[in-house]
């Protein structure tokens, strides 16, 4: 008997969806994109990722993601004749098209920079609404899709970061920018929407009721991002998976609270956590591992800053950290749809160049 790949069946009715959810996860494995991804296709021998450009053609797959269980690599078409329903549901989140969110469509990688108006990183932040302003549209230009307006900050009370993001939010939403705001309070979400924000970036450490209800409330699309690190130290490929496994199921609580809250999964923006300060080795074992959170059904990002070091870190000798160019081409090569970079211009042309030669648009090369 020949193996033709199956219909996948809807399981949207399902009365237990999330607990067959947590009975499986996939990482799709051998990314492929440009013509080869419609090939692999059209043959059979692929499945498109979150509905294309780019396509895999074989997982690796634990049907029981408990730390250090079992993992088994299938080609596209042994999964496609498993009936399963934890399977069913999660390769239909692998597959399902991502809707736009904000105006964007995700036909190619996305740029998302960041505006902070308090001191970041050991440099000092925008203090006027002006050169917020004039930053913001100097990283537009330069090709940042999304304009992050930020100024969290634990000596700011909620009005003072209201007074502090709600200016430069107003003046940039009406020069048609697309501007989202990260906070953590409640208080400055509701003030950013009021003010133009097209995206919330949820910077808290736990969803609280208050916040859920501000955001199922304001309705706006969530950039949900995993704050703090797992503490791990994962020191082999295995204990890198069940790290990223960890992580995965951590953000898939968090995106059930969400659409308890009204907001619904497909106005969702997951960002696995990678950041500045945390374990280098932590980093990469997410960048490594990223693809398995296609399996959450959300447009995917990156901070292709994750490994830059923070202040009162030392790199050790002969350790590997990559730059943001680095990481955009990883990311990119996993699928993943959204890239933040405090310099857009360098991450736009290592993603264009990327898809160029992936297409091998020999048009563009001329």
């Amino acid at each position: 008997m020949s193996e033709t790949p199956a219909n996948l069946v809807d399981v949207t009715g399902l009365s237990d969806g999330q607990a067959v959810l947590a009975d499986c996860l996939i990482r799709p494995l051998g990314i492929v994109h440009g013509p080869i991804a419609e090939i692999v296709v059209e043959n059979g021998i692929g499945e498109w990722l979150a509905g294309g450009p780019a396509a895999y053609t074989s997982v690796d797959m634990a049907t029981s993601p408990a730390i250090g269980g079992e993992r088994e690599l299938r080609t596209i078409r042994q999964v496609s004749l498993m009936r399963a329903p934890a399977v069913v549901a999660r390769m239909r989140l692998l597959a399902d098209p991502r809707p736009p969110i904000a105006g964007l469509t995700w036909v190619r990688p996305r740029i998302m920079s960041f505006v902070n108006l308090v001191s970041a990183r050991g440099e000092a932040g925008e203090r006027s609404t002006k050169g917020a302003v004039q930053r913001g549209r100097l990283l537009a230009m330069r090709g940042a899709d999304i304009l992050a307006i930020t100024a969290s900050d634990a000596d700011l009370g909620d009005m003072e970061e209201v007074d502090r993001v709600a200016p430069v939010i107003e003046q940039l939403a009406e020069q048609g920018f697309r501007v989202a705001i990260a906070s953590r309070r409640p208080m400055v979400m509701r003030a950013a929407a009021r003010a133009g924000a097209r995206l919330v970036i949820d910077a808290s450490p736990a969803l609280d009721d208050d916040t859920l209800y501000t955001l199922g409330d304001i309705g706006l699309p969530v950039i949900l991002r995993r704050s703090g690190h797992i503490g791990a130290h994962p020191a082999s490929w295995p204990e890198a998976l069940d790290l990223a496994a960890a992580v995965h199921t951590a953000l898939e609580s968090r995106i059930e609270m969400l659409e308890g809250a009204g907001l619904a999964r497909d106005r969702v923006i997951v960002d696995p956590g990678m950041a500045v300060g945390h374990p280098t080795d932590e980093n990469i074992a997410l960048l490594h591992a990223v693809s398995l959170f296609h399996g959450l059904g959300c447009p995917l990002m990156v901070d292709c800053e994750s490994f830059v070091p923070a202040r009162t870190q030392t790199s050790r000798a002969g350790s590997v950290r990559p730059g943001p160019i680095e990481v955009a081409l990883s990311a990119v090569s996993q699928g993943v749809h959204l890239l933040a970079a405090n310099e857009p211009a360098d991450i736009w042309s290592a993603a264009a160049s990327f898809r160029a030669i992936s297409a091998a648009s020999f048009d563009d090369a001329r």
